[in-house]
């Protein structure tokens, strides 16, 4: 194997993952060629658990910017010709990087490989859930623009492709992933291991569970590469698309209880595309629930009042 990997760990207060995610990347079977820790203007003991370890690290230090602003900083400073991300709360399995350099060094068309995950919970423990998308093969631009399929921590990509791609763009602090694995796309095909080679944690300091920046990002990936004006999609397709994503945030919503904000969403995904006919019983169950939690605030307020 020739390439030489770079890891990359974006990190924002959670310096008692790192431990747990640095050993998983040491104990890989092919030994990477540094770990590029950037600290995101934590104000824990980050820097402090990072002296206590041992290998090839480097830190780095910046004000905070978000998890792209974090990336960039160490792609930017990546020494390997491959790129592995890897966030602080999740775990590499040991043969993940021999698996994806051997398909980067032999299959040159390949610009990014990523891989299943096995789904743990905050306390580590395995939750015996599988996340992995292995439609995301290929040349995959359309389906990155339905829906994102890829898992940053499972990535590892050529550099000279993230750079050529301009790396992530900053204004995204959700979503980033995402936007970016959509530009690498027009760079060449993407590879996926069916095998579950790292381990997801799902806990509630997830940054996605933030709707209302959530809600931002998705306006902003719309802006960016669906707007009517600028997009080359055919209208009827940039449209179901468009429909695409109010479903997704609209459904996001509903799982935090936020029934008004995803009667809206809903709304306007049909206002993009109206014979969604999934999105119709959605809504309906969204205002149903909806006028049970007023109905219940009523009854609530009035028995106080005659109490």
């Amino acid at each position: 194997m020739s390439g030489s990997v770079s890891v990359v760990i974006p990190s924002y207060n959670r310096a008692h993952y790192l431990p747990r995610a640095v050993a998983s990347v040491l104990a890989q079977t092919v030994p990477v060629q540094e770990v590029l820790i950037v600290d995101d203007g934590s104000t824990d003991d980050t820097e402090a658990v990072v002296g206590g370890l041992s290998g090839p690290i480097r830190y780095f230090r910046k004000p905070n910017g978000g998890p792209g602003s974090a990336r960039n900083v160490g792609i930017r400073e990546a020494r390997g010709q491959y790129v592995a991300l890897l966030d602080t709360d999740d775990v590499w399995l040991p043969g993940k990087i021999a698996r994806q350099v051997e398909i980067l060094d032999t299959r040159p068309e390949v610009v990014l490989v990523h891989t299943a995950a096995a789904i743990i919970g905050a306390d580590g423990r395995p939750t015996g859930d599988v996340w992995g998308k292995p439609e995301y093969r290929g040349w995959v631009r359309k389906k990155l623009l339905f829906a994102n399929g890829i898992n940053a921590s499972s990535v590892l990509a050529r550099k000279s492709v993230l750079e050529a791609a301009g790396g992530y763009d900053e204004r995204f602090l959700l979503l980033e992933n995402w936007e970016l694995w959509l530009r690498v796309s027009r760079h060449g095909e993407f590879a996926y291991l069916e095998d579950r080679l790292i381990q997801y944690r799902i806990h509630d300091d997830n940054s996605i569970s933030n709707l209302d920046r959530l809600e931002l990002s998705f306006e902003r990936f719309l802006d960016k590469h669906l707007h009517p004006e600028r997009s080359r999609l055919p209208p009827v397709l940039r449209r179901r698309i468009v429909a695409q994503h109010y479903r997704a945030l609209a459904d996001a919503r509903t799982g935090q209880g936020d029934y008004a904000g995803a009667r809206g969403a809903f709304l306007r995904s049909l206002g993009h595309h109206v014979w969604q006919p999934g999105v119709m019983y959605r809504l309906f169950r969204v205002v149903t629930a909806e006028a049970a939690g007023a109905a219940g605030r009523w009854a609530t307020t009035r028995a106080g009042s005659v109490g």
